[in-house]
């Protein structure tokens, strides 16, 4: 099942609201990767993010979703497939992605992900995309490009360093999640947080054994001292907040506005991680940054607007 092409104008108003959540989570989650890099194993990052993130859903499903019932048939094999490979799947190339690249590079190529998402969404969610949405994700692509490149004192990475291939095949395995998601799992009348927990719990046992493997063949290290109060909090961020937290109103987005319309809402995560910088931080920032931050502003707002009056009509 396709997300639903019936949504109500508020419900398509509360995805979008949710998706500027997983924007703002998102928006952490390459800069948050690239700094515990500096003193964590790749593979071991990838599965502790997970490890962190099923107790935090099901904790949040045992105080909102107790008294509701499990269906009573659950498909294994596919909620197996749709966390180890597809979740899981990404979460490796994220990692591998920042490790073998650049925070600047992964950033510049992530803003691409609405285009990666809607050829994808053609072949596999057959949810046809209007002239409208053509023009948001091109105001999207355009602005996201312009946020991670015109970083003050920064530059796109040059020369391939194979981090590049690694996220784009993260992106496509992240689609193919989302789409197959709910057409899997969401006609069983599951919510997007069981949805997420299931998914997510999948995904924890794959990339520890993953993990695993690696650390018996010599590709990864396992930690040998206890980690800071930083790296902990820094852990702890990317399992509740990107891997947890923002995978749920991503899952809600999709399913309300399909897989091409959520990616265009998460090219604001570049321009929340800026901003965040300028607030907190006191980083600098530049006139095309703004300009980008702007266009890509443009982009959601209009297909907000014309998503509203298209579910009026």
């Amino acid at each position: 099942m396709a997300a639903s092409a019936e949504s109500t104008p508020r419900e398509r108003l509360l995805a979008g609201l949710g998706l500027l959540v997983t924007s703002l989570c998102w928006g952490s989650m390459v800069p948050g990767t690239a700094s515990l890099l500096a003193s964590v194993d790749p593979f071991f990052l990838a599965a502790c993010r997970y490890l962190i993130a099923v107790p935090a859903l099901a904790l949040t499903l045992l105080l909102t979703e107790r008294r509701r019932a499990w269906p009573s048939y659950l498909p294994w094999g596919h909620i197996l497939l749709l966390g180890a490979i597809g979740m899981g799947g990404w979460a490796t190339c994220l990692t591998l992605g920042v490790y073998f690249s650049d925070p600047i590079t992964v950033t510049a190529i992530s803003a691409a992900g609405p285009v990666v998402s809607a050829v994808l969404a053609r072949s596999f969610d057959h949810r046809p995309l209007t002239r409208a949405a053509y023009i948001g994700m091109v105001l999207a692509v355009i602005g996201g490009l312009i946020v991670a490149l015109f970083k003050p004192g920064q530059v796109l990475a040059l020369g391939f360093r194979g981090g590049e291939f690694i996220i784009i095949a993260g992106m496509s395995l992240w689609t193919l999640y989302s789409i197959k998601a709910q057409q899997w799992l969401s006609p069983l009348g599951l919510s997007q947080l069981r949805v997420t927990l299931l998914t997510a719990g999948a995904a924890a046992i794959g990339l520890w054994v993953i993990f695993v493997i690696a650390l018996l063949l010599g590709f990864a290290d396992a930690p040998t001292e206890m980690p800071s109060l930083r790296v902990l909090a820094e852990l702890l961020w990317l399992g509740i907040g990107p891997t947890a937290l923002g995978v749920v109103f991503w899952n809600m987005g999709v399913a309300r506005l399909g897989v091409a319309i959520s990616a265009l809402y998460t090219n604001l995560s570049p321009v929340i991680s800026v901003l965040l910088a300028v607030l907190f931080l006191g980083a600098e920032t530049t006139g095309l940054q703004i300009l980008g931050g702007l266009v890509v502003l443009a982009g959601v707002i209009w297909m907000q607007l014309y998503g509203l009056r298209a579910a009026a009509r």
